[in-house]
């Protein structure tokens, strides 16, 4: 294609743009058609040939660009001496360091740890001053921190509690998950009342009755109910019946020993005066040998007679024996069973109603038999207080009945694994305690540890949809505090402390 050709096609472009034809409106299109045409034409070259003429810092950033027309070219040139000029590279800087020190400033104030620590020290850089070298490597430091804040999955995760947007920022999230947490809560305190209030109503010797298990699922399924006054009014009734229940079973079981005991006084006393008792026959035998005359054969068939006749009645004597023996073998029996029933019954009222473990009247009862041997043995004792992570999220998002499951299930678990004579109680809505005789701290910590491998790989299911449990645990025993009540306290307290570490952690931890 000759020149004149590519003329006239660079025109008819223009006109068909509706453009004026200025000098450079028609450079542009013709050096344009000419590189569309593949027709070299030197004075588009012209860009080419100024910018081999710049510095090689300057072509490197113009490389870049990849600037085609003189506008741009030109726009680049004005650019370059603006920052050449020392006056203006100065004010430049000073307000590029000022807008710096507010947004470091600024992002301090985000309330997350690593975020605080490293606007702290890139405040303190800024000030002090700096370098190009100590300034790109705080920028990696923060290119770091942004690739390893997982901001999507956060926004997921509280996804599944409240409706989150793309516009959503952090204040406007925490506003719709607070009413959410101050509900959970209110229900969770709910639920827990209603729980030691029934607790409360169930009889502590006698079977409870079908009105007080009826009361405990209505309070677990809508534990707000707790506060109206006919709910109130039949709590009460059941806790003043429980009274009466209990003694009349404490009556009843008294009065079967009672009874075992007065048959056998009367078999005693019956056989008391019979004429089997062999003491007169033994008398009449010293009678005979002090009043007996010279003949000996007549002293001795006398005593042999008298023998004879002792001997008779001194075997009665051993049967009435066998039988007194029999019948307190047997009293003794009934004793044992009464009593037996008596335990029985205060151990299922010692019990935690939804997770078949004990409760905080068994807990103490345990705690309190480990202290006496601990005082007179110098026995030492190991005390876990375990929680639940992430409980009330579960509850949020599956339901009570899906709790419940956790809870039992969790329970199950947990009386599976400790030994014979250790014991476990649940002590609150996702709170449990073991009581681990004869261990020290070491010893208490492993078992924790064990323990927590075990529940880990458990799969929970909840309508064929796995849920992840874990816990948090403290950790203390007797030999390493001064009181008895120091040693649930401790526990409690490495308890807390591990919950505001993270999740699924044992404190103090086995170094």
């Amino acid at each position: 294609m000759s020149i004149s050709e590519l003329t006239r096609k660079a025109i008819q472009k223009i006109s068909q743009n509706g453009q004026s034809i200025t000098p450079l409106v028609f450079y542009d299109k013709f050096c344009t058609e000419a590189r569309i045409s593949g027709v070299a034409v030197q004075d588009c070259n012209i860009i080419r040939e100024y910018i081999e003429k710049l510095d090689v810092e300057f072509q490197n950033e113009v490389s870049r660009y990849n600037m085609k027309t003189i506008p741009q070219f030109l726009s680049y040139l004005t650019s370059a001496l603006n920052r050449m000029n020392q006056n203006h590279l100065g004010n430049r800087h000073m307000a590029l360091l000022e807008l710096t020190q507010a947004i470091v400033k600024t992002t301090a104030l985000i309330d997350n740890k690593d975020i605080h620590l490293l606007s702290g020290r890139t405040e303190a850089l800024l000030f002090r001053g700096h370098t190009s070298e100590n300034l790109n490597d705080f920028r990696k430091e923060w290119a770091r921190l942004s690739s390893s804040r997982q901001w999507r999955a956060t926004r997921d995760t509280l996804g599944r509690f409240v409706e989150i947007t793309v516009d959503d920022d952090l204040d406007s999230i925490v506003e719709k998950i607070v009413p959410i947490l101050e509900k959970g809560k209110e229900a969770g305190d709910s639920r827990r009342l209603a729980e030691l209030l029934v607790q409360g109503a169930t009889p502590s010797l006698s079977k409870s009755d079908d009105e007080t298990q009826k009361l405990y699922k209505e309070l677990r399924a809508e534990p707000k109910r707790i506060y109206n006054p006919d709910v109130q009014k039949r709590v009460s009734f059941l806790q003043t019946r429980r009274i009466e229940l209990d003694r009349s079973e404490e009556r009843n079981s008294v009065g079967k020993v009672g009874k075992i005991v007065d048959k056998l006084s009367e078999g005693v006393n019956s056989d008391k005066n019979s004429s089997t008792n062999p003491s007169k026959g033994i008398e009449d035998v010293i009678k005979d040998v002090k009043e007996s005359s010279a003949n000996s054969n007549s002293l001795l068939s006398s005593i042999t007679g008298k023998l004879e006749n002792v001997k008779k009645k001194t075997s009665s004597l051993f049967g009435s024996f066998q039988k007194y023996k029999e019948a307190v073998q047997n009293a003794k029996k009934e004793i044992d069973k009464a009593v037996n029933e008596l335990i029985e019954s205060r151990k299922k009222n010692d019990v935690d109603t939804l997770t078949g473990l004990g409760n905080e009247v068994s807990l103490k009862n345990d705690l309190q038999d480990l202290e006496k041997r601990f005082q007179s043995k110098n026995e030492n004792f190991a005390v876990i207080v375990i929680d639940i992570d992430n409980f009330k999220d579960v509850c949020s998002k599956y339901g009570d009945d899906a709790g419940d499951l956790v809870l039992r299930y969790f329970s199950k678990i947990l009386k599976s694994y400790i030994s014979v004579g250790d014991s476990t109680a649940r002590v609150g809505e996702d709170e449990f305690v073991i009581s681990l005789p004869k261990r020290d701290l070491t010893t208490a910590i492993q078992f924790a540890q064990h323990f927590q491998g075990k529940v880990q790989h458990t799969k929970f299911l909840y309508k064929e949809e796995r849920v992840s449990i874990s816990f948090s645990a403290g950790v203390a025993d007797r030999g390493s505090n001064t009181t008895f009540g120091g040693v649930l306290d401790r526990a409690h307290k490495m308890m807390r402390i591990a919950k505001k570490r993270g999740k699924n952690i044992i404190i103090p931890e086995l170094k």
